[in-house]
């Protein structure tokens, strides 16, 4: 089982209030939507802003569960039923009204936020394994959710189709996203292992800069943007036309096939 880096428990109070700021950006967005706007496209291929809607819902009720079976158990899963209760959870959004698809979202997103309100230090330090794969701590759930939220508001498309997050949820979510990129990306089975390199991403906001390489790199470039962009190219939000980048061109073209998924 892969062990990759987690958001330090000490962190997690204020992660979960730069969650509480996302959510407040989230549910006012859908104030006031009508039922042709719910349905339409979101910028995320393939998924109307109602499905978005419900897989928020899901996952913020799922996570309740989790939490509690992880505390107990050790263990935690987000879909008991597998793919299919994941693809299934996403539908309902086509078949529900407006106003109970905004009522469910702020149902889950309430019980979530009263549950990880009262946690403390050692609560959000409790390992467990994730998804019969992963040795992580709880703080990882927290980050994952945070990033749910800020991104898939994003998707929406409300504030126009670039990608918009916060400044305090790039902080944090930057150095944890490039770490995984090894460690768990290149692992998932859609990874395309034809393709090796080595990849250097510079944020010239923060001024930071990572190496990221694969066993066997036979070619190597240079990807640069500010921190919200290198972060949006991570999570496949930004494309690599919008970076500036040097070397083999055609690799930084590829990264999303070494290192898919979000």
């Amino acid at each position: 089982m892969s062990r990759t880096p987690d958001l330090l428990a000490e962190e997690a109070p204020a992660a979960v209030r730069g969650l509480q700021r996302a959510n407040q950006h989230l549910l006012s967005q859908l104030d006031g939507l009508t039922h042709e706007s719910v349905q339409a496209p979101s910028l995320l291929p393939a998924w109307s802003r109602a499905n978005l809607i419900t897989h928020l819902a899901y996952v913020g009720r799922a996570l309740v569960r989790m939490t509690d079976e992880a505390l107990e158990k050790g263990t935690a899963s987000t879909y008991l039923g597998g793919p299919s209760e994941r693809a299934e959870s996403i539908k309902r959004g086509n078949h529900l009204p407006t106003d109970l698809l905004e009522k469910e979202l702020t149902v889950a997103v309430e019980e979530l936020d009263r549950m990880w309100s009262e946690m403390t230090v050692t609560d959000w330090e409790t390992p467990f394994v994730l998804n019969d794969t992963h040795h992580v701590r709880l703080t990882r759930l927290l980050m994952l959710r945070w990033m749910e939220v800020e991104v898939h508001t994003s998707d929406f498309g409300f504030d126009g189709p670039g990608f918009d997050v916060s400044d305090d949820f790039i902080s944090a979510a930057l150095p944890l996203r490039i770490s995984w990129l090894v460690q768990h990306h290149r692992n998932r089975e859609d990874a395309d292992h034809s393709v090796r390199g080595v990849w250097h991403l510079r944020a010239s906001t923060s001024r930071n800069a990572w190496t990221i390489k694969t066993a066997n790199p036979i070619e190597e470039c240079t990807i640069e943007g500010s921190d919200h962009d290198v972060l949006g190219f991570i999570l496949g939000r930004v494309p690599v036309s919008q970076m500036r980048t040097t070397g083999n061109l055609g690799l930084a073209h590829r990264f999303k096939l070494a290192f898919p998924g979000p």
